[in-house]
């Protein structure tokens, strides 16, 4: 366990409504934060079917359960706080503040352009996160965000465009409500 592992678990510790606050420009996780965005550049430079590569580095970055499918862009905050299940796929620009633990479960689709923070509030140079938890067999539709202290049941279905700042059920299906829809004009019968 690096010294900065220990930090967190030390801060973990110390707060057991899972809240976590702590101060991101302690050299530690400085260290932690520049290890990673190297290897999220390797990793999103790598060529498309380089699969030995990126298998490489994704077992290096992530806590991950091989094997996973992750499409560049893809950039998450310190790496060694996700964790990834079998057989989930996150889509194109994918990011991810795992400033506090975030869990993904196996058979898990997420769409491109997706956003899973972590962070609550900041005040001064601490700031204040709470993990993120998707169960199996989730989908996640494109454009969606995810923040920290929700946890996702299995077999939920996040529509696109939604951002989800409460639990969601097992079996829930969420999706944007639609406040102006446009109607298509009637097509002539020429």
């Amino acid at each position: 366990m690096n010294k900065c592992q220990r930090l967190v678990v030390s801060i973990q510790a110390e707060n057991p409504l899972r809240k976590l606050t702590f101060n991101p420009q302690h050299e530690s996780f400085s260290a932690a934060r520049a290890r990673c965005k190297q290897l999220c550049r390797q990793f999103n430079l790598s060529a498309p079917y380089a699969m030995q590569e990126k298998k490489a580095l994704l077992a290096e970055l992530l806590n991950a359960d091989m094997p996973i499918f992750i499409e560049a862009d893809f950039n998450c905050e310190y790496g060694h706080n996700l964790h990834v299940g079998r057989q989930t796929f996150l889509n194109h620009n994918v990011t991810i503040n795992d400033s506090a633990p975030v869990y993904i479960g196996q058979n898990v689709l997420i769409g491109p352009n997706c956003f899973l923070d972590t962070t609550l509030e900041r005040t001064g140079n601490e700031i204040t996160c709470a993990p993120i938890k998707i169960g199996n067999n989730v989908w996640v539709g494109a454009n969606v965000i995810i923040q920290g202290g929700v946890e996702i049941g299995d077999n939920a279905i996040i529509g696109a465009n939604c951002k989800i700042n409460r639990s969601v059920s097992e079996n829930a299906i969420i999706k944007v409500a639609q406040k102006n829809s446009a109607e298509l004009p009637p097509q002539s019968e020429n």
